[in-house]
């Protein structure tokens, strides 16, 4: 009789017990979720965009190149050691990107959309008339859609 008083007892436990380990995984995702993901403050309200952060030297040359698609609210974003006017291409690039050059103090400076280069044609570079030290390459017209303009804050991760 004993024994089964505790039953009830041991099925609240594991089911306490299992919660939590729930909780604990849940944040822990969160956690690494967020990791991967920048925030820009528009006029229009917050917007969050999954990320693949480009920091070292094949990463910043190679950029979204050969890509056949890209998430709608995903991106590429460029992490420079400095801030100067930026020189990008569409070489090999597949889809239209809206590229989003950003100040070391995170402020939108330029957007500008740039399209696949034409086959067996040389491609356009097109430099920056601003200073960056990131860049945000994300769907073209993608920054339309979400109201980013220039001015806008982007809260830019620790490295």
């Amino acid at each position: 009789m004993l024994l089964d008083s505790r039953r009830p007892f041991y099925w609240i436990s594991g089911a306490l017990i299992i919660t939590l380990a729930g909780i604990v995984l849940f944040s822990q995702y969160q956690k690494i979720a967020d990791k991967n993901s920048i925030t820009i403050f528009t006029a229009a309200g917050p917007i969050k965009i999954q990320v693949e952060f480009a920091k070292t030297a094949q990463e910043l040359e190679t950029g979204l190149m050969n890509r056949d698609s890209l998430e709608k609210n995903s991106g590429m974003f460029f992490v420079f050691s400095d801030e100067k006017a930026r020189s990008f291409w569409m070489k090999d690039t597949l889809i239209p990107l809206d590229m989003i050059f950003i100040s070391s103090n995170g402020r939108v400076n330029e957007i500008v959309t740039q399209r696949p280069c034409p086959e067996n044609r040389t491609c356009q570079i097109y430099e920056s008339k601003s200073l960056a030290q990131y860049v945000l390459e994300i769907n073209a017209g993608q920054a339309e859609k979400w109201n980013i303009t220039p001015g806008d804050i982007v809260e830019i991760p620790n490295f």
